[in-house]
């Protein structure tokens, strides 16, 4: 999203600078670590410029990719600075702002603004790479992959796979829940919840939220009370399957069963977003449940966390498609769109939670859309390449940052399944073959062997 300081004498387009976060941090982190970076208490505004509140995610407040925001410094009291916010603004327009308390994964800072067109631009540019396969400059307009990096008719056709594998319901919450039993030994203590989570979420002793009774209470304590009786916005039996799944879900982190198939990395993201979903509202909390549960659901350390990325990358693409169909007025507010997400992807099959049911009323929530527009939205919206370029750039980050492949159980995948590249051979060292896989028609590949059932894969993409 890029931010321009607003009320800076004609000094915001020089300024303006681009954060790259994801859609599910709260405006208030986003708000704060900014802050702490530019040197002053920074104050954002939408585009009709009103103040944005604090509570609440990105995506809930109708973000998206490339949207457009205003920021101002306040002085100690909240009055606006005026002219003053523009030297400031200006210095900090050229420099590397990191944000590792926003930034859960791969996007992990703040660019100069000439990494980025405006918006009118990017979406020229976006509307050019869904539209063409052609030859031409490789690149989306944020420097990222687009389908012109994939030209060849094998590529083509991997990539449609993929998004079909994607888009595809493969996970059934209330049908898994059927055949578990919770043992003895799985249930936790409200001390034993927090020091699990505290081990991948910083500072959650002392971070805050508003329950359903719009009272300021501590997220753990939220969190507790979801982990015995379900989301508070939920009532009967989703409430009981959804706290049902998060005790599940906990005790696999708890006992180790999740770390036999994800990476720490993946289960301090799906942590944090547990976590942030709780302080966004309790209709974000149930999603964060069953995302948790999905990402849980088993198979191979590398398969497993493939599937997390690319389960990120489809609410991703949901929330741009429920912005799409339902656009932001200020009429709704964030948890209303949060309850319409959940309805809609009830709709999709994405959840087997029966959200719309008389114990739980969708009362003040706009006519929900036909589900072939949603569904159509939802297609457009998604863009299977980002999947490869959020492999790439996990094998890319620094060592002492968290990734979300475990390198050596991704190179025993790789040996183990025939038909890759045969340059990728099992007498390489890890580091090597790491270097080899930095490759986007090599990981699309990888990526297709490991999300798309071989029954499944086109004639023409099971080829080699």
């Amino acid at each position: 999203m890029r931010c321009s300081p607003v009320g800076t004498g004609g000094g915001g387009e020089g300024a303006a600078i681009v954060v790259t976060t994801f859609l599910h941090i709260s405006i208030t982190e986003l708000t704060q670590q900014l802050s702490q970076e530019l040197g002053g208490q920074v104050i954002l505004v939408d585009a009709a410029g009103h103040e944005i509140p604090g509570h609440g995610t990105l995506r809930e407040h109708g973000i998206n990719d490339e949207t457009e925001l205003g920021y101002y410094f306040a002085l100690d009291g909240g009055d606006f600075v005026g002219q003053a916010a523009a030297p400031l603004a200006a210095q900090n327009a050229d420099r590397r702002i990191p944000i590792p308390q926003i930034a859960r994964t791969r996007h992990t800072n703040v660019v100069t603004r000439s990494a980025m067109p405006k918006a009118n631009e990017a979406n020229k540019a976006l509307k050019t790479t869904e539209t063409s396969s052609g030859s031409g400059s490789s690149g989306s307009s944020s420097g990222g992959l687009s389908q012109k990096d994939f030209k060849s008719p094998k590529a083509v056709q991997l990539l449609n796979d993929l998004k079909e594998a994607i888009l595809k319901p493969h996970y059934r919450l209330v049908q898994t829940l059927s055949s578990w039993t919770e043992a003895a030994g799985d249930g936790m203590t409200p001390a034993e919840i927090g020091s699990l989570l505290k081990q991948y979420v910083a500072n959650l002793s002392d971070q805050v939220c508003v329950s359903s009774e719009g009272q300021e209470v501590l997220v753990l304590q939220e969190l507790v009370r979801t982990y015995r009786k379900g989301p508070s916005a939920y009532t009967g039996l989703v409430s009981k399957q959804l706290a049902q799944s998060l005790r599940r879900s906990l005790a696999m982190i708890n006992t180790g069963t999740a770390s036999s198939q994800l990476s720490a990395g993946c289960l301090q993201a799906l942590c944090r977003g547990l976590v942030d979903a709780t302080k966004a509202s309790s209709q974000s909390q149930a999603r964060a449940v069953e995302l948790l549960a999905e990402a849980l659901a088993g198979g191979s350390h590398f398969e497993c966390e493939v599937h997390m990325v690319a389960m990120e990358l489809r609410e991703e693409a949901l929330d741009a498609a429920v912005a799409l169909i339902h656009p932001p007025n200020g009429n709704l507010k964030p948890h209303q769109i949060a309850q319409l997400t959940n309805l809609y992807r009830e709709r999709l099959g994405l959840s087997d939670v029966a959200f719309d049911t008389p114990d739980n009323p969708q009362e003040g929530l706009p006519r929900l859309h036909p589900i072939d527009d949603v569904k159509t939205a939802f297609s457009q919206a998604l863009r299977p390449e980002k999947l490869i370029q959020a492999c790439m750039e996990d094998l890319q980050k620094p060592s002492g940052e968290q990734h979300r492949f475990e390198h050596h159980g991704l190179c025993q995948w790789i040996s183990n399944h025939n038909g890759l590249r045969q340059d990728i051979t099992e007498a390489q060292t890890i580091q090597s073959k790491l270097q080899e896989l930095l490759n986007p028609d090599l990981w699309l590949e990888i990526v297709h062997k490991a999300m798309v059932p071989k029954e499944h894969a086109s004639s023409s993409s099971s080829s080699t």
